[in-house]
């Protein structure tokens, strides 16, 4: 630097503190003075957190403290936070500063704002505030720059004055709790709630993942009333990181074969939803599209979490464009955690087991549980007579279920198993004559069918168990109607990057997903506007759902959960279509 561009460099090195501790015993105030003079060099006339100018010696260092100074100046007379509400210019300053600072890596995207403004509209918010006489626990377990978690406490606000009008907002504030792995984003979260005014806000550096943090009491099991949160998706050997004591915690860890290569942890957080969540608590998690279909027992596992200890409200369905640059298709779940005391699943689990036990131990039980006629609603649902149906029950290896069209596609596949071909190899089968080895292949067949219509039947009874249908929403594919529905887009234009809402003349947002403030107004959400689709989920949280206007019936629609499942293949995986046909 002093050869090429004539500037003094700050440089510390070993001959420096050496000389500057030579005379430490004859004079250690002069020793004192050196080291101090070092110290001093070292710390300030090098780049530090306030430097905004490059800095690496002392000429350089009073430079950057002219310009702190006067930037100082210039913000002395601004109230940084407002102790009664929210600081809506410094929370824009700093998304402003997010933007162009913070770079998105290892399977995380930021959710836009308008997204964020939407989940929590959608929510059952005016009731957890309403009918709670403490602070509602919120988490957000992959909490990133703490989007979720500043405007939840901002839709608090309106609410509390409203039903609440002695609470104390910062109490509030308290009771939500962010986790985010990545230190510099940890920092960024508790700075962007400083920001809002919001620094009750408790963010936690450290694993999502993780069942316990030592410093957050409050992160346990069963504790949470609202869980909203944007996880991060297909990163490889994350499993990895993970201690074995807390592997052992996820049912999904058992079908995980090569933790290495393992990259599916966006089905860990699903369970981990389901471990946070109390009974009747709500969440909304976004996540790939592909979790819906994705093949493979990992994914297969993660739907069946769904479907076991939740109730699906609804799911919006967003197209490439809506994080921006990322490409990814995403739903957004909307969820209900199922009773767990007691335990609706184990409750449904122990039924079937029994069912399929067969009809004299059903009858035994059948005036305490009465679950008998979701036997005949799954009878009804694939078209198969309830007689015939029990026979199966009854354990009937060539009874009347047999040649009904529903099980055709299990014969083929029975014929064509590897079981089967390996069974007709052994010299014990062999030996048998051949009504012994028509017996033997008749039973096999018979529980080759019973373990997967026993599988079935449980998702049935699990779906069944959910009265409300589920709202699926789906964005439009044009260009022209996805800017119509988001009411935004994203610019890429050099000097102007980012998102790019639209707004009408006083600075509303206008889209179909949301009625929200404006300029005017920053405190102002209309939460019931029957023209925005966060009104039909909010209702549907509380089994209030209308009928669809004409207008939004292109894009969204109810759905009986039993119809999204597909129950006519040999193959039961639990893919939640979300173009269903009404049976």
């Amino acid at each position: 630097m002093d050869k090429f561009l004539g500037e003094d460099i700050t440089y510390i090195n070993q001959n420096d503190v050496n000389n500057a501790l030579r005379f430490i015993r004859q004079n250690p105030d002069a020793t004192q003075r050196a080291v101090w003079n070092l110290f001093i060099q070292q710390k300030f006339f090098t780049n530090n957190d306030f430097s905004f100018i490059d800095v690496h010696n002392e000429r350089l260092f009073y430079q950057n403290a002219d310009v702190l100074l006067k930037l100082l100046q210039m913000w002395q007379d601004i109230r940084l936070t407002n102790p009664n509400g929210h600081n809506q210019f410094l929370g824009d300053m700093f998304e402003g500063f997010l933007d162009q600072g913070v770079k998105q890596s290892e399977g995380q995207f930021f959710t836009p704002m308008p997204i964020c403004r939407f989940i929590m509209m959608s929510l059952p918010l005016e009731r957890l505030v309403r009918d709670n006489p403490m602070p509602p626990m919120a988490i957000d377990y992959a909490c990133g720059a703490g989007h979720f978690l500043t405007e939840l406490a901002l839709q608090l606000q309106p609410l509390l004055a409203q039903h609440k009008p002695q609470a104390n907002p910062a109490e509030y504030h308290k009771s939500m709790v962010g986790i985010e792995k990545e230190y510099r984003l940890s920092k960024v979260a508790k700075v962007s709630a400083f920001m809002y005014g919001q620094q009750g806000i408790q963010v936690c550096y450290g694993d999502g993942l993780v069942n316990s943090h030592d410093a957050f009491p409050d992160i346990r099991d069963g504790h949470f009333d609202l869980l909203v949160a944007n996880p991060p998706y297909s990163v490889r050997g994350f499993l990895e990181t993970l201690p074995e004591e807390e592997r052992k915690a996820y049912t999904l860890t058992d079908t995980i074969n090569d933790a290495e290569t393992a990259n599916s942890i966006e089905t860990f957080f699903i369970e981990r939803a389901k471990q946070l969540l109390k009974s009747g608590g709500i969440a909304a998690i976004i996540l790939p599209s592909s979790i819906l279909s994705n093949g493979g027992s990992t994914y297969i596992r993660a739907r069946e979490i769904l479907l076991q200890y939740f109730d699906i409200i609804a799911i919006a369905e967003f197209g490439s464009g809506t994080f921006g640059k990322t490409g990814t298709n995403t739903v957004t779940l909307f969820l209900r955690r199922k009773p767990t005391q007691p335990d609706t699943a184990e409750h449904y689990r122990e039924r079937v087991e029994e069912w399929f036990k067969g009809c004299s131990a059903s009858k035994r039980k059948q005036v305490t549980y009465k679950d008998g006629q979701l036997i005949e609603q799954y009878c009804t649902h694939i078209n198969v007579a309830l007689a015939d149906y029990q026979s199966l029950l009854r354990g009937e290896d060539n009874g009347t279920w047999k040649p009904q069209e529903h099980f055709h596609t299990y014969h083929e596949a029975f014929e064509k198993s590897t079981e089967l071909k390996n069974i007709k190899k052994t010299k014990r089968f062999k030996a048998l004559s051949k009504a012994e080895q028509t017996a033997e292949i008749d039973k096999r067949h018979l529980a080759y069918v019973q373990s997967i219509e026993q599988d079935k039947l449980y998702h049935f009874c699990m779906a069944s168990d959910q009265t409300n249908p589920v709202l699926i929403i789906r964005s439009p594919s044009g260009t022209k109607e996805i800017k119509q529905f988001l009411g935004y887009e994203w610019s890429s234009a050099k000097g102007d990057e980012g998102i790019k809402l639209v707004e009408d003349a006083n600075g509303k947002h206008i889209t179909a997903l949301y009625d929200g403030p404006d300029h005017v107004n920053p405190m102002q959400f209309t939460r019931d506007n029957t023209t925005k689709l966060n009104s039909y989920i909010a209702a549907n949280f509380e089994g209030s759902l209308s009928s669809i206007p004409a207008e939004l019936s292109e894009i969204t629609n109810p759905a009986r959960l039993v119809d999204m499942l597909d129950f006519s293949r040999n193959v039961f995986e639990k893919t939640l279509n979300l173009n269903p046909s009404p049976n």
